[in-house]
Order: C-alpha cells, then structure tokens, then sequence
C-alpha cells in the first residue's frame, strides 16, 4: 500500500510541474513539399498530431521546402502555451541545417480577463538552409490540431539567390557578348 502512495503522489508531482506533459519539437534532414516563406503557420492534423497539414489541409509529413529566396540562418517557431514554467524541449537530429536549439519563454499582454498571454519560442539556429533546401520537424506531445507561428530569419550579410533562370539568362546575354566582340574584331 506504501508504494502505491508513493507512486500516485510521484505521478501527481510529475503532472502539477509539467514534466509528464513535457512536449518536443526535433528537426531534421528531410525531402518534403510545404513550401515556406518568411513568414508561416503550421499547424498539426487533428487526429494524430504529429503529421501537418500542406496547403489543402492534407495530413503530410512535416518536411518544408525553403522559398523565401535566400539563405536562411535561423528559424523560429511561437506556440502559445497557458501557463509558466514549460517542461518543453528541442532536439537537432540526424541532417539538421542547424546544430542548436532553444526553447525561450515571453509574457505578451493581451486584452481579455488574465491580460497576459504566455508563449514559447522554439529556436533553430546556428547553421544554414539554403534556398530551396529543406528540412523536417518530428512533434511529440503536442495535442492535435495545435497551430505554430514560424519566422525564417534570412541571412543579413547575404545576397538572395538568383533562382537557376536568372542565371541562365545571365550566361546566355554574356556568351553573346563575348561572341559578337570576336566577330567585331574578326571584321576589322
């Protein structure tokens, strides 16, 4: 009888302070088709959580596809939580275009009852996604149908990247330059 106690009051320990709720976001390599700009939403099926919703609000593997048209050093995803302290994690997994995580914690004021709102921001940072490159995200323990905020912070020193058709026009014009130089000098 002293063990169950002991048990049912670690359980209730561990439910008060969040640590059996404890939820996490991992990214990793990954092929995907959600293409994502500087700013999107993803927002996780209601049925099992884990899978997101692409543009048709299909269930897809969370794997996104950069298209903000440059280098990405940074990305940020807010979810809104009820309460502080948060027992949630993040996690760099196998082909990551980052190598560190944080999870930071903001009081926003709000209009309303309680006036204040408490959100969570999942950081990736410390590497780089190139455009068009792409990444996945596993979530575990987040309830169905939950809904996060994302900002891609671009590179601030570098330059976006032309997509492959500029640069093809780009050769194309300087080839002819360089061909009708030759035959200019070749008349004279």
């Amino acid at each position: 009888m002293r063990i169950s106690r002991l048990g049912c009051t670690a359980v209730l320990l561990a439910t008060l302070t969040g640590s059996a709720s404890a939820s996490t976001i991992t990214m990793h390599g990954g092929k995907g088709s959600i293409p994502f700009g500087s700013n999107f939403t993803i927002t996780l099926d209601s049925t099992t959580g884990t899978d997101c919703l692409d543009s048709n609000l299909n269930p897809v593997a969370c794997v996104f596809q950069n298209q903000v048209g440059e280098t990405v050093t940074q990305i940020d995803l807010a979810f809104q939580i009820p309460s502080l302290p948060s027992s949630d994690t993040c996690a760099i997994g196998a082909g990551s275009p980052f190598s560190e995580c944080n999870v930071a914690f903001v009081s926003i004021s709000s209009p309303g009852p309680s006036g204040i709102k408490y959100e969570e921001i999942f950081e990736f940072y410390d590497g780089s996604l190139p455009n068009t490159n792409e990444f996945g995200l596993d979530f575990s323990g987040f309830q169905p149908g939950s809904q996060f905020g994302g900002t891609a912070v671009a590179d601030p020193g570098g330059d976006p990247v032309p997509e492959p058709g500029s640069a093809i026009l780009l050769l194309t014009a300087l080839g002819a330059a360089i061909m009708l130089r030759k035959l200019s000098h070749s008349d004279a």
